[in-house]
C-alpha cells in the first residue's frame, strides 16, 4: 500500500467484511507494530491480509477516530479502556469493539 495513511487505511468496516469472508473468524486484534490480525475459531491468530502494513500509532488512531464519536473519546481517554457496539457496516450486522491503552498506545478487539 501507497501514499499517505489517510488514503490506503482499511476502516473498521472494510476489515470486518474481509474477516467476515474467511470460515470461521471471531475477532479481529489491532495493534500497533502488527498488522491487524483475525482469531479463528480453532483459536489459531494470522494477519487478516499478507499484504497490510503493521499498524503505527497515527494510522490505529485515525482508524479508531472514524468509528469512536469525539464525546466517548474523552471518557476512554480518563479510563483508559471501553467496549462499544458498532452498526452501520459489515452487512448491516453489529459488532463489539473493545478499546485498551498501554503506554499511551490504544489497541483493540473487534468481536464479530
Amino acid at each position: 500500500m501507497s501514499g499517505s495513511p489517510e488514503n490506503t487505511l482499511p476502516g473498521i468496516w472494510e476489515l470486518v467484511d474481509m474477516a467476515q469472508e474467511l470460515d470461521g473468524a471471531t475477532r479481529i486484534h489491532l495493534s500497533i507494530g502488527r498488522p491487524p490480525m483475525v482469531r479463528l475459531a480453532d483459536r489459531s491468530l494470522r494477519p487478516l491480509d499478507e499484504e497490510m502494513p503493521a499498524l503505527t500509532f497515527q494510522t490505529m488512531q485515525l482508524m479508531l477516530a472514524r468509528v469512536v464519536e469525539p464525546e466517548r473519546w474523552g471518557q476512554l481517554e480518563r479510563t483508559g479502556e471501553g467496549e462499544m457496539r458498532l452498526a452501520g457496516g459489515g452487512g448491516g450486522r453489529p459488532i463489539s469493539l473493545a478499546l485498551f491503552r498501554s503506554s499511551e498506545a490504544w489497541s483493540a478487539v473487534i468481536h464479530l
